[in-house]
């Protein structure tokens, strides 16, 4: 098969919706001037970009695939699973995504003294964790 007759196809890609720099449709066009015939949005815990991307994509008569990619926690390490063909309208998602959103805008008064007061360890505590402890603080107590 010569290089001309190559099928480019881009599953995981990022916009700066996650950590990406490009709007999804600068990274739509950048995807077209490149050949590319098929692509997915894959940005971090976010389907924020999907609407765009897709319709971006539509305009380019490229093929769209909504994706995602979630951020876990396994043996005390931080992993990325990429989901393909994701449903974004999907209920469950969306309740994760409002909560992980609220975690990150509420103000956090734990200390470090605190997150290893609940853990026993440095490591492995994420934002519910934290925003527990938090919960038990008044902003200006001092506690």
């Amino acid at each position: 098969m010569d290089a001309g007759s190559e099928t480019l196809v881009d599953f995981h890609t990022h916009s700066h919706h996650s950590d990406g720099v490009l709007s999804p449709a600068a990274l739509v066009e950048r995807a077209r001037t490149r050949g590319v015939s098929t692509l997915s949005l894959t940005d971090h815990d976010t389907f924020a970009g999907l609407e765009e991307a897709r319709a971006a994509c539509v305009a380019a008569a490229i093929d769209f695939v909504p994706g995602v990619e979630l951020s876990a926690s396994w043996r005390g390490q931080t992993i990325h699973i990429v989901g393909l063909q994701v449903n974004e309208s999907h209920a469950g998602f969306n309740q994760a995504a409002e909560l992980r959103k609220g975690l990150a805008e509420a103000p956090i008064l734990a200390t470090a003294d605190d997150v290893l007061d609940l853990s026993g360890r440095p490591v492995g505590l994420g934002q519910v964790a934290i925003a527990r402890r938090s919960q038990t603080r008044t902003v200006g107590s001092g506690a």
